[in-house]
């Protein structure tokens, strides 16, 4: 099993790349999905798997339901300094649950709230690649004629692996200081370290801002294409007494993206500046996977009280028709069989926690519009199972195993031909996973048995994956989630093949 540090290098390049017509991108570190920009907080692995940020002109556009984990530990206020994910080496740290330590932005740079923790950090901002020539003996010498400079971003970043944007050589600062690998940093002492949160918020604002691709002049190479339908969902849904942890709900309907200023685009705006998007609650991820299912295939997840159909259609009655079943944003002709696709983009920041009582095997079966549902053999254990949750609460299960055989039937072409009614066997559904946070940090090795199991979860295709397909990565930054959003956006919506 190849490690996730083993990749980190390949990162660098990636923006680079990314600007040849149809090339292959390698996001560094585990098994990918998405596309760049934004601000701070610390740590960079994504996957060797390959994918496509520039869907071909004809192709059809793809449909992705984005599942954001927004539980407790995403919020500083609800989980502690734990949810800032201090980058390594950090000291002096900081944090009261204060007005000091939360600010929200001017109505020009999105109008949202964010909070933080402070510490003293190193920050990078450059790094530098000098020009190297190599004699006819240097073997394995690879020359670098023009000295390249590239940014870490306008606020700097806490990981090197994001300093790939390439700018001009730059006015260095006189107290920034250059390490032996040639990047150019600084000593900050209170440096904000926005939560998990606040991170998440500013990726969906830079999505939501960025402008559109356009694959005739290659402008807008880091936006999305116009006419892809992005819808959210969101988990846990937070209720009243001790329905706090039971399901997930879908937020936002699947759109056209629009260009900018578009409805969609500025409903995700809405939704960051709401003062219900907060984190609370645990992690129910089997019954929000099942939810998030249900809603691309325009089916059910029944009803009661682990289903979150009945509060989507709260958020939204266009979400839900007079049958109680979703409606489905995808085209269900046979063309769009050929040449669109679709996924679920699933980020979560831990551990698995379903209640024991879900019965999570019927939610499954009626988001596959069957009668019943088996768990096939595969993911397995987890810190949750069985772990006791507090009175009135019961007991947890991780529910891995059901997690890993439904990413298994929504790949099976024959399955969605049957829950979408419809006459080819054509489809399937992927799957790209997020680990946001520390809990993702380091090896395979290194990692607890929840994300291994998320990261086998995403495991791309490419990468000899068998459940989700869709590519996995292990972020911190909210970049990092703007690009694997991006890229696997590219991967369902009308990927070029491999040159």
């Amino acid at each position: 099993m190849k490690t996730l540090k083993n990749h980190q290098a390949n990162v660098l390049d990636v923006k680079a790349r990314a600007k040849e017509f149809g090339r292959q991108i390698k996001l560094s570190t585990l098994a990918g999905a998405m596309t760049l920009l934004i601000a701070q907080s610390s740590t960079s692995y994504a996957s060797d798997i390959e994918i496509y940020t520039k869907p071909s002109e004809s192709s059809a556009s793809g449909v992705v339901v984005m599942m954001l984990d927004t539980s407790g530990s995403m919020d500083v206020s609800e989980a502690g300094s734990s949810a800032c994910d201090y980058p390594e080496g950090s000291t002096d740290k900081k944090y009261s649950n204060t007005a000091s330590y939360r600010e929200t932005l001017s109505a020009s740079a999105g109008g949202y709230t964010r909070r933080f923790c402070t510490a003293d950090v190193k920050t990078y901002y450059y790094r530098q690649i000098p020009k190297k020539t190599c004699s006819w003996y240097d073997y394995g010498c690879t020359p670098v004629p023009v000295e390249k400079w590239y940014s870490c971003g306008e606020n700097g970043s806490f990981k090197t692996s994001v300093c790939t944007t390439e700018i001009p050589k730059p006015e260095i600062p006189s107290n920034m200081l250059k390490d032996g690998s040639n990047y150019y940093y600084k000593q900050e002492n209170d440096k904000k370290i926005y939560d998990r949160l606040s991170r998440l918020k500013d990726a969906l604002y830079t999505l939501a801002t960025m402008p559109v691709y356009d694959p005739t002049t290659e402008e807008g190479e880091k936006g999305i294409k116009k006419d892809v339908k992005i819808g959210i969902g969101l988990f846990p849904y937070i209720g009243t007494g001790i329905d706090i942890n039971r399901r997930g709900y879908i937020r936002i309907p699947a759109k056209a993206w629009g260009d900018l200023n578009s409805p969609q685009r500025q409903a995700v705006i809405n939704l960051i500046k709401s003062s219900d998007f907060k984190g609370g609650g645990g992690t129910p991820t089997s019954a929000a996977y099942a939810e998030a299912a249900a809603y691309l295939l325009g089916t059910t997840t029944g009803g009661g009280a682990y289903s979150g159909i009945d509060i989507s259609k709260l958020q939204d009655a266009t979400l839900v028709d007079i049958h109680n079943n979703y409606v489905s944003p995808l085209d269900k002709s046979a063309s769009a069989a050929e040449c669109s696709g679709q996924g679920i983009y699933f980020l979560t920041d831990g551990k698995p926690q379903t209640p024991q009582s879900t019965d999570t095997s019927n939610l499954m079966a009626k988001a596959l519009k069957r009668t019943s549902y088996s768990f096939s053999s595969g993911l397995s254990g987890g810190e949750n199972e069985n772990a006791y949750l507090g009175s009135g609460y019961g007991y947890a299960k991780s529910d891995w195993q059901a997690i890993g055989s439904f990413s298994k039937s929504l790949n099976d072409p024959q399955v969605i031909k049957n829950a979408l009614g419809v006459d080819e066997a054509k489809r399937s559904v992927l799957t790209a996973v997020v680990g946001f946070g520390s809990d993702f940090d380091g090896s395979y090795d290194e990692m607890n048995q929840d994300a291994k199991n998320a990261y086998n979860w995403g495991l791309g295709a490419e990468e000899a994956g068998i459940y989700g397909k869709g590519g996995f990565i292990a972020a911190r930054e909210s970049q990092e989630i703007v690009e694997s959003l991006n890229a696997f956006i590219g991967k369902v919506g009308g990927s070029i093949s491999s040159l």
